[in-house]
C-alpha cells in the first residue's frame, strides 16, 4: 500500500483517500498483532481490506472494466 502512494499509481482522488485509510487501518492492525490482540487486529484488517478493494475499484474497475459504479453491497465500508 505505501508503494502505491509512495509511487503515485493511484491517481483518483477518491481512489487515494481509501488507500491512505487502507494503508492506516493496516498499520493499526500490524499494532494490534505486536501487542497480541488478535480481536482487534482482524477488525482492522477487515477495515483495510474494505479500503483496499473499494480504493482498487474505483481506480482500475469503475470506469476501465466494470464501466458502472460500485454497488453498494460489494464490500460496503464501515466507518
Amino acid at each position: 500500500i505505501k508503494r502505491a502512494l509512495a509511487h503515485g499509481i493511484f491517481k483518483k482522488k477518491e481512489a487515494v483517500e481509501h488507500l491512505k485509510k487502507a494503508d492506516e487501518e493496516f498499520e493499526r492492525c500490524m499494532k494490534y498483532i505486536s501487542l497480541g490482540d488478535r480481536r482487534n487486529a482482524i477488525k482492522s484488517l477487515v477495515k483495510a481490506s474494505a479500503f483496499w478493494t473499494s480504493a482498487t475499484y474505483k481506480e482500475f474497475l469503475e470506469e476501465q472494466l466494470i464501466k458502472a459504479p460500485k454497488p453498494k453491497t460489494y464490500r460496503p465500508i464501515e466507518e
